[in-house]
C-alpha cells in the first residue's frame, strides 16, 4: 500500500485575506507542501435560533464574494484552494483519507461555537498539530495582558493603559509558491442558492453598495485616503448616516478578515508621513481601539458577556 503523501493545511476562517495573513506565512515556512481550505458549514446555513437564520443574504452574498475573490489573489500566489460544503468535521476526515495531515494553520477563536467546531475537528484528527495564531487584533494579547491583569469595564480605563508605548507590528508579506500542489479532491461550486437564499440586486440608494473581498477592500482603502483624502474629515463626518463616504466602510471587511487591523494601522501611518497626522488619523486608529477592546472582553469573559 502506498504512503499518503504528508500535507498541511491553511484552514481559512474569518481571515480571508492573503495579506499579512499569519497562518498563510507560517505554513510558508515549513518543508511540507499545504493546501489552502475554506469550508461553508452546512450546520452554521441550517440552524435557526429563536427562528431566525444565524446569516442573511447580504452577508452570505458578502462571504461569498470574499471567498471567491480570495480564491483568485491565493492562484496568483501559486496556493492551491479547497472550498468545500458540508459538515466541518467530515470534510477533514474526507481529506485526511487522502493524504496524512500534518499540521493545521488556524486563527485562535475563543468563542463557544467557533470552540465547539475545533473540538469537533481535533476529535477526528487527534495526532494532527493545530497551530493557532491571534490574527483579528491590532494589539497583540501578550502586550495588552502584559499591561493588563484583566479587561476593565471602561473603555476608557483600557486605551490609557495601552494607548503609551504600544507598538504594532509591521505587516507580513506571503511570497509566491514556485511549485502548485495539484489537489486530488475537487472544489465544491457553491453559490446563494447552494446556501439557501434566492439572488438579489444591491438596491442602488444602498449606504453599502460595496463587494465582499480583498481586492475590494483595499480599492476601498486607497480611495478614502488617498483618493479623496475623506480621512482627514473622519473624525467629523464618521457618525453620519446617509451615502457611502462618511465614514471608512471598513468593518465588513475587517469582520470576515479580508484586511487586517494591523494593515489599516500601517496605512494610516504611511498616510500620516505624506499628508500630515490629525484627529481624524488618530481617530481611526481610535475606533480600531475600540474594536480590540470588544475582542478583548470576549476573549475574557467568554460565555459571561451573554
Amino acid at each position: 500500500m502506498q504512503e499518503k503523501q504528508k500535507i498541511n493545511i491553511v484552514w481559512f476562517k474569518n481571515d480571508l485575506r492573503t495579506k499579512d495573513q499569519i497562518s498563510l506565512f507560517k505554513a510558508s515556512q515549513e518543508d511540507l507542501p499545504f493546501i489552502a481550505l475554506y469550508i461553508f458549514d452546512e450546520d452554521f446555513y441550517q440552524k435557526k435560533q429563536f427562528g431566525f437564520r444565524k446569516i442573511g443574504k447580504f452577508r452570505a452574498k458578502f462571504l461569498l464574494e470574499s471567498v471567491q475573490n480570495l480564491h483568485y489573489n491565493l492562484a496568483e500566489l501559486n496556493i492551491t484552494f479547497l472550498t468545500k460544503l458540508g459538515k466541518t468535521k467530515e470534510i477533514f476526515e474526507k481529506i485526511n483519507e487522502h493524504y496524512s495531515v500534518q499540521k493545521i494553520f488556524f486563527e485562535k477563536e475563543f468563542t463557544q461555537e467557533e470552540v465547539d467546531l475545533e473540538k469537533s475537528v481535533s476529535s477526528v484528527l487527534p495526532h494532527v498539530k493545530f497551530e493557532k495564531s491571534y490574527s483579528q487584533f491590532l494589539l497583540e494579547p501578550d502586550f495588552v495582558f502584559g499591561k493588563l491583569e484583566k479587561i476593565p469595564a471602561l473603555f476608557t480605563t483600557f486605551r490609557n493603559k495601552v494607548e503609551k508605548n504600544f507598538s504594532v507590528r509591521k505587516p507580513l508579506k506571503i511570497e509566491k509558491r514556485k511549485v502548485f500542489f495539484e489537489l486530488e479532491i475537487p472544489s465544491d461550486k457553491i453559490d446563494l442558492e447552494k446556501l439557501g437564499f434566492e439572488d438579489f440586486e444591491t438596491h442602488p440608494d444602498s449606504a453599502f453598495p460595496f463587494s465582499g473581498g480583498e481586492n475590494a477592500a483595499w480599492e476601498r482603502l486607497h480611495y478614502y485616503f488617498e483618493e479623496t483624502q475623506l480621512l482627514k474629515d473622519y473624525k467629523n463626518t464618521r457618525n453620519g448616516l446617509v451615502g457611502s463616504d462618511y465614514s471608512s466602510k471598513f468593518s465588513s471587511w475587517l469582520a470576515n478578515g479580508s484586511i487586517s487591523a494591523v494593515s489599516i494601522y500601517d496605512e494610516v501611518k504611511k498616510i500620516e508621513q505624506k499628508f500630515g497626522a490629525n484627529e481624524s488619523t488618530y481617530w481611526l486608529i481610535f475606533e480600531l481601539l475600540w474594536r480590540d477592546y470588544f475582542k478583548f472582553i470576549a476573549l475574557q469573559h467568554r460565555n459571561e458577556i451573554f
